[in-house]
């Protein structure tokens, strides 16, 4: 009797020793066992004045700030697992050819770290293009434009003149310029999201705003194109929608604001 006990404690003490082992693997393999850790990467690099910047990111928030010196200060926080931290790389190169400034992230699996950047980039720089999958755009003070678009996130532009084109999937799109349009273009298209843009009131410029679920709305009046409809219950509910016209003297900018489900604004700075 005390035999078979013995072998029966035995047996259910090494189950246990099984049971463990194989619960601590397991747990050891689930992803938020890993905990984030971040990597900071700081870098300065001399430039033109005049310089154009291209910046692609894979998944993470974007900051840009313009100042007077003639250098690009890059700080970029790399968050994630070890693995992640590892399989994302940032490469920032310079052409002397073209004065063309390239900041990317690329990634060798399928899940990338978040990579945060804080940039400075020279006063007079152009900002040609700003990408990311999955992260907020903040850009202020330039009188060069900008393109910018993330899938999911926003778009923020303040106190941003020349030409600007943005886009989003996902997430909403302001912008602030202090500067008449000018020649210039406004582009915003967002698929779920609202826009809100705040120009002078002096502003002339051709207008384009509809929106497919939501409203249009504008604190600046907008000189309407003649257009033929039927006069019914849905005529109220379609110029809600829509507006396509003038404001002011008209002229060649445009303001083309466009959204799948979200709303539009159009007010004066």
């Amino acid at each position: 009797m005390k035999h078979n006990q013995s072998l029966f404690y035995l047996f259910f003490t090494l189950n246990c020793l099984l049971y463990s082992n194989q619960t601590v693997t397991f747990w050891k393999e689930l992803k938020f066992w890993n905990t984030d850790k971040q990597e900071v990467i700081s870098l300065t690099k001399k430039v033109p004045h005049d310089c154009k910047i291209d910046i692609h990111n894979v998944k993470g928030n974007i900051c840009i700030k313009p100042w007077k010196q003639a250098k690009i200060m890059i700080e970029a926080r790399k968050n994630g697992t070890e693995k992640a931290l590892e399989a994302t790389v940032i490469k920032a190169d310079f052409c002397t050819t073209t004065k063309n400034f390239t900041i990317e992230t690329s990634c060798k699996n399928a899940e990338p770290c978040t990579v945060d950047y804080d940039i400075l980039v020279p006063e007079s720089a152009c900002v040609e293009s700003v990408n990311t999958q999955e992260g907020t755009i903040t850009f202020c003070n330039s009188s060069r434009g900008i393109m910018a678009r993330t899938e999911k996130g926003d778009i923020k532009l303040d106190g941003v003149t020349g030409e600007i084109k943005t886009s989003t999937t996902k997430g909403s799109i302001d912008i602030y310029t202090n500067e008449p349009l000018k020649n210039h273009k406004i582009l915003a298209i967002a698929e779920k999201g609202n826009i809100k843009v705040c120009i002078p009131k002096e502003t002339n410029a051709q207008v384009y705003l509809k929106t497919t679920h939501g409203s249009v709305k504008s604190d600046i009046p907008i000189t309407l194109q003649p257009m033929t409809i039927k006069y019914n219950s849905n005529t109220l509910a379609q110029l809600k929608k829509e507006a396509c016209g003038t404001i002011g003297e008209g002229g060649e900018a445009i303001l083309k604001l466009h959204t799948s489900n979200g709303n539009i604004k159009v007010v004066s700075v």
